[in-house]
């Protein structure tokens, strides 16, 4: 399907790419779907047109709007109507470019062109939530494509816009984590867990430090060691998954945490903790995540003394 996708969109075919970009927002899931396979089948072919639809107001929008206003000083009804319809149908950002001409010289075409900015006011609304949605989904898929080109967008995605658009910029940045410098890294990690630090549902918790996995970056260190130190941070798998990125990050501070959460309080935190250290310490030293902390005892003391060996430092420093 994807291979005949791509002998289909050639470079007469841009039009379909730009249709497609359009219908990301359709409230029909098939609608959408099929939109999301034909940028997909594109492949680097739509990069360039889903870059473009990111920036906002689309490129000649000012000289479009002007053409149109002209021709609201036709002669004939016809070209009138017609054109003030176009006007209608435009999105949010020609308002600017409609102000222009509203204190026409020619009253009619002065009242039309307010009537224009009137219904798309009236629109306003649905074309912001159309626009997020088109936004996130056309970042999502730049992520999928993997094209390099895409890595700005991305990091200018995660640090502003509504939040449906940061958690996509967030995601697909992780896939494309290969093709960011480490400054970018940890920009992009800074941004993450300032993402992390609103008012998100668990699932949104859970995606946002599984990027920070895949970011491995050294910055989020010390706010995912203070997660798991937290106890009115109830929920588990916030904190498994919190091991599983400062394992995944593996400097020595990281994993002093990960050892640190070997004395948690929850049975199920205790044993990813030591699920991700026994692979890098080679053994568990006998520790039983289901046993009481005396039991653990000793086992804790081998994972500390392992801990210094390795980073060359004393566990109390």
């Amino acid at each position: 399907m994807r291979t005949l996708l791509l002998a289909l969109l050639l470079p007469q075919d841009e039009a379909e790419i730009r249709r497609a970009i359009e219908r990301l927002p359709s409230p029909d899931p098939a609608v959408r779907s099929a939109a999301e396979e034909t940028l997909r089948g594109a492949g680097a072919a739509a990069v360039p047109h889903l870059l473009q639809a990111l920036e906002g107001e689309p490129p000649g929008l000012r000289d479009r709007v002007a053409e149109l206003v002209r021709a609201l000083s036709e002669r004939e009804w016809k070209k009138r109507d017609e054109a003030m319809r176009a006007l209608a149908k435009l999105d949010r950002h020609a308002i600017k470019h409609l102000q222009e001409h509203e204190n026409a010289s020619d009253a009619e075409v002065a009242w039309r062109v307010r009537s224009a900015i009137a219904r798309i006011q009236d629109r306003e609304p649905q074309d912001r939530r159309d626009e997020t949605a088109r936004h996130a989904a056309v970042l999502r898929i730049l992520g999928e494509v993997g094209d390099a080109r895409a890595v700005p967008a991305l990091l200018k995605g995660l640090g502003a816009g509504e939040r449906e658009v940061r958690l996509a910029a967030a995601e697909s940045a992780a896939a494309l984590r290969g093709h960011l410098t480490a400054a970018q890294v940890d920009e992009a990690a800074e941004a993450v867990l300032a993402l992390y630090g609103e008012d998100l549902r668990v699932l949104e918790k859970s995606l946002l430090l599984r990027v920070l996995a895949a970011f491995r970056s050294p910055v989020a260190v010390k706010p995912l060691s203070q997660l798991l130190r937290d106890r009115s941070e109830r929920n588990t798998n916030l904190k498994r998954n919190a091991i599983a990125t400062l394992a995944a990050i593996g400097t020595p501070e990281a994993l002093r945490a990960v050892v640190a959460a070997l004395e948690d309080d929850d049975p199920y935190v205790r044993h990813a903790a030591v699920r991700h250290l026994e692979p890098a310490a080679g053994e568990s030293f006998g520790y039983d995540p289901r046993a009481s902390a005396d039991a653990n005892r000793a086992a804790v003391m081998r994972f500390r003394e392992w801990w210094e060996r390795k980073s060359g430092r004393k566990w109390g420093e």
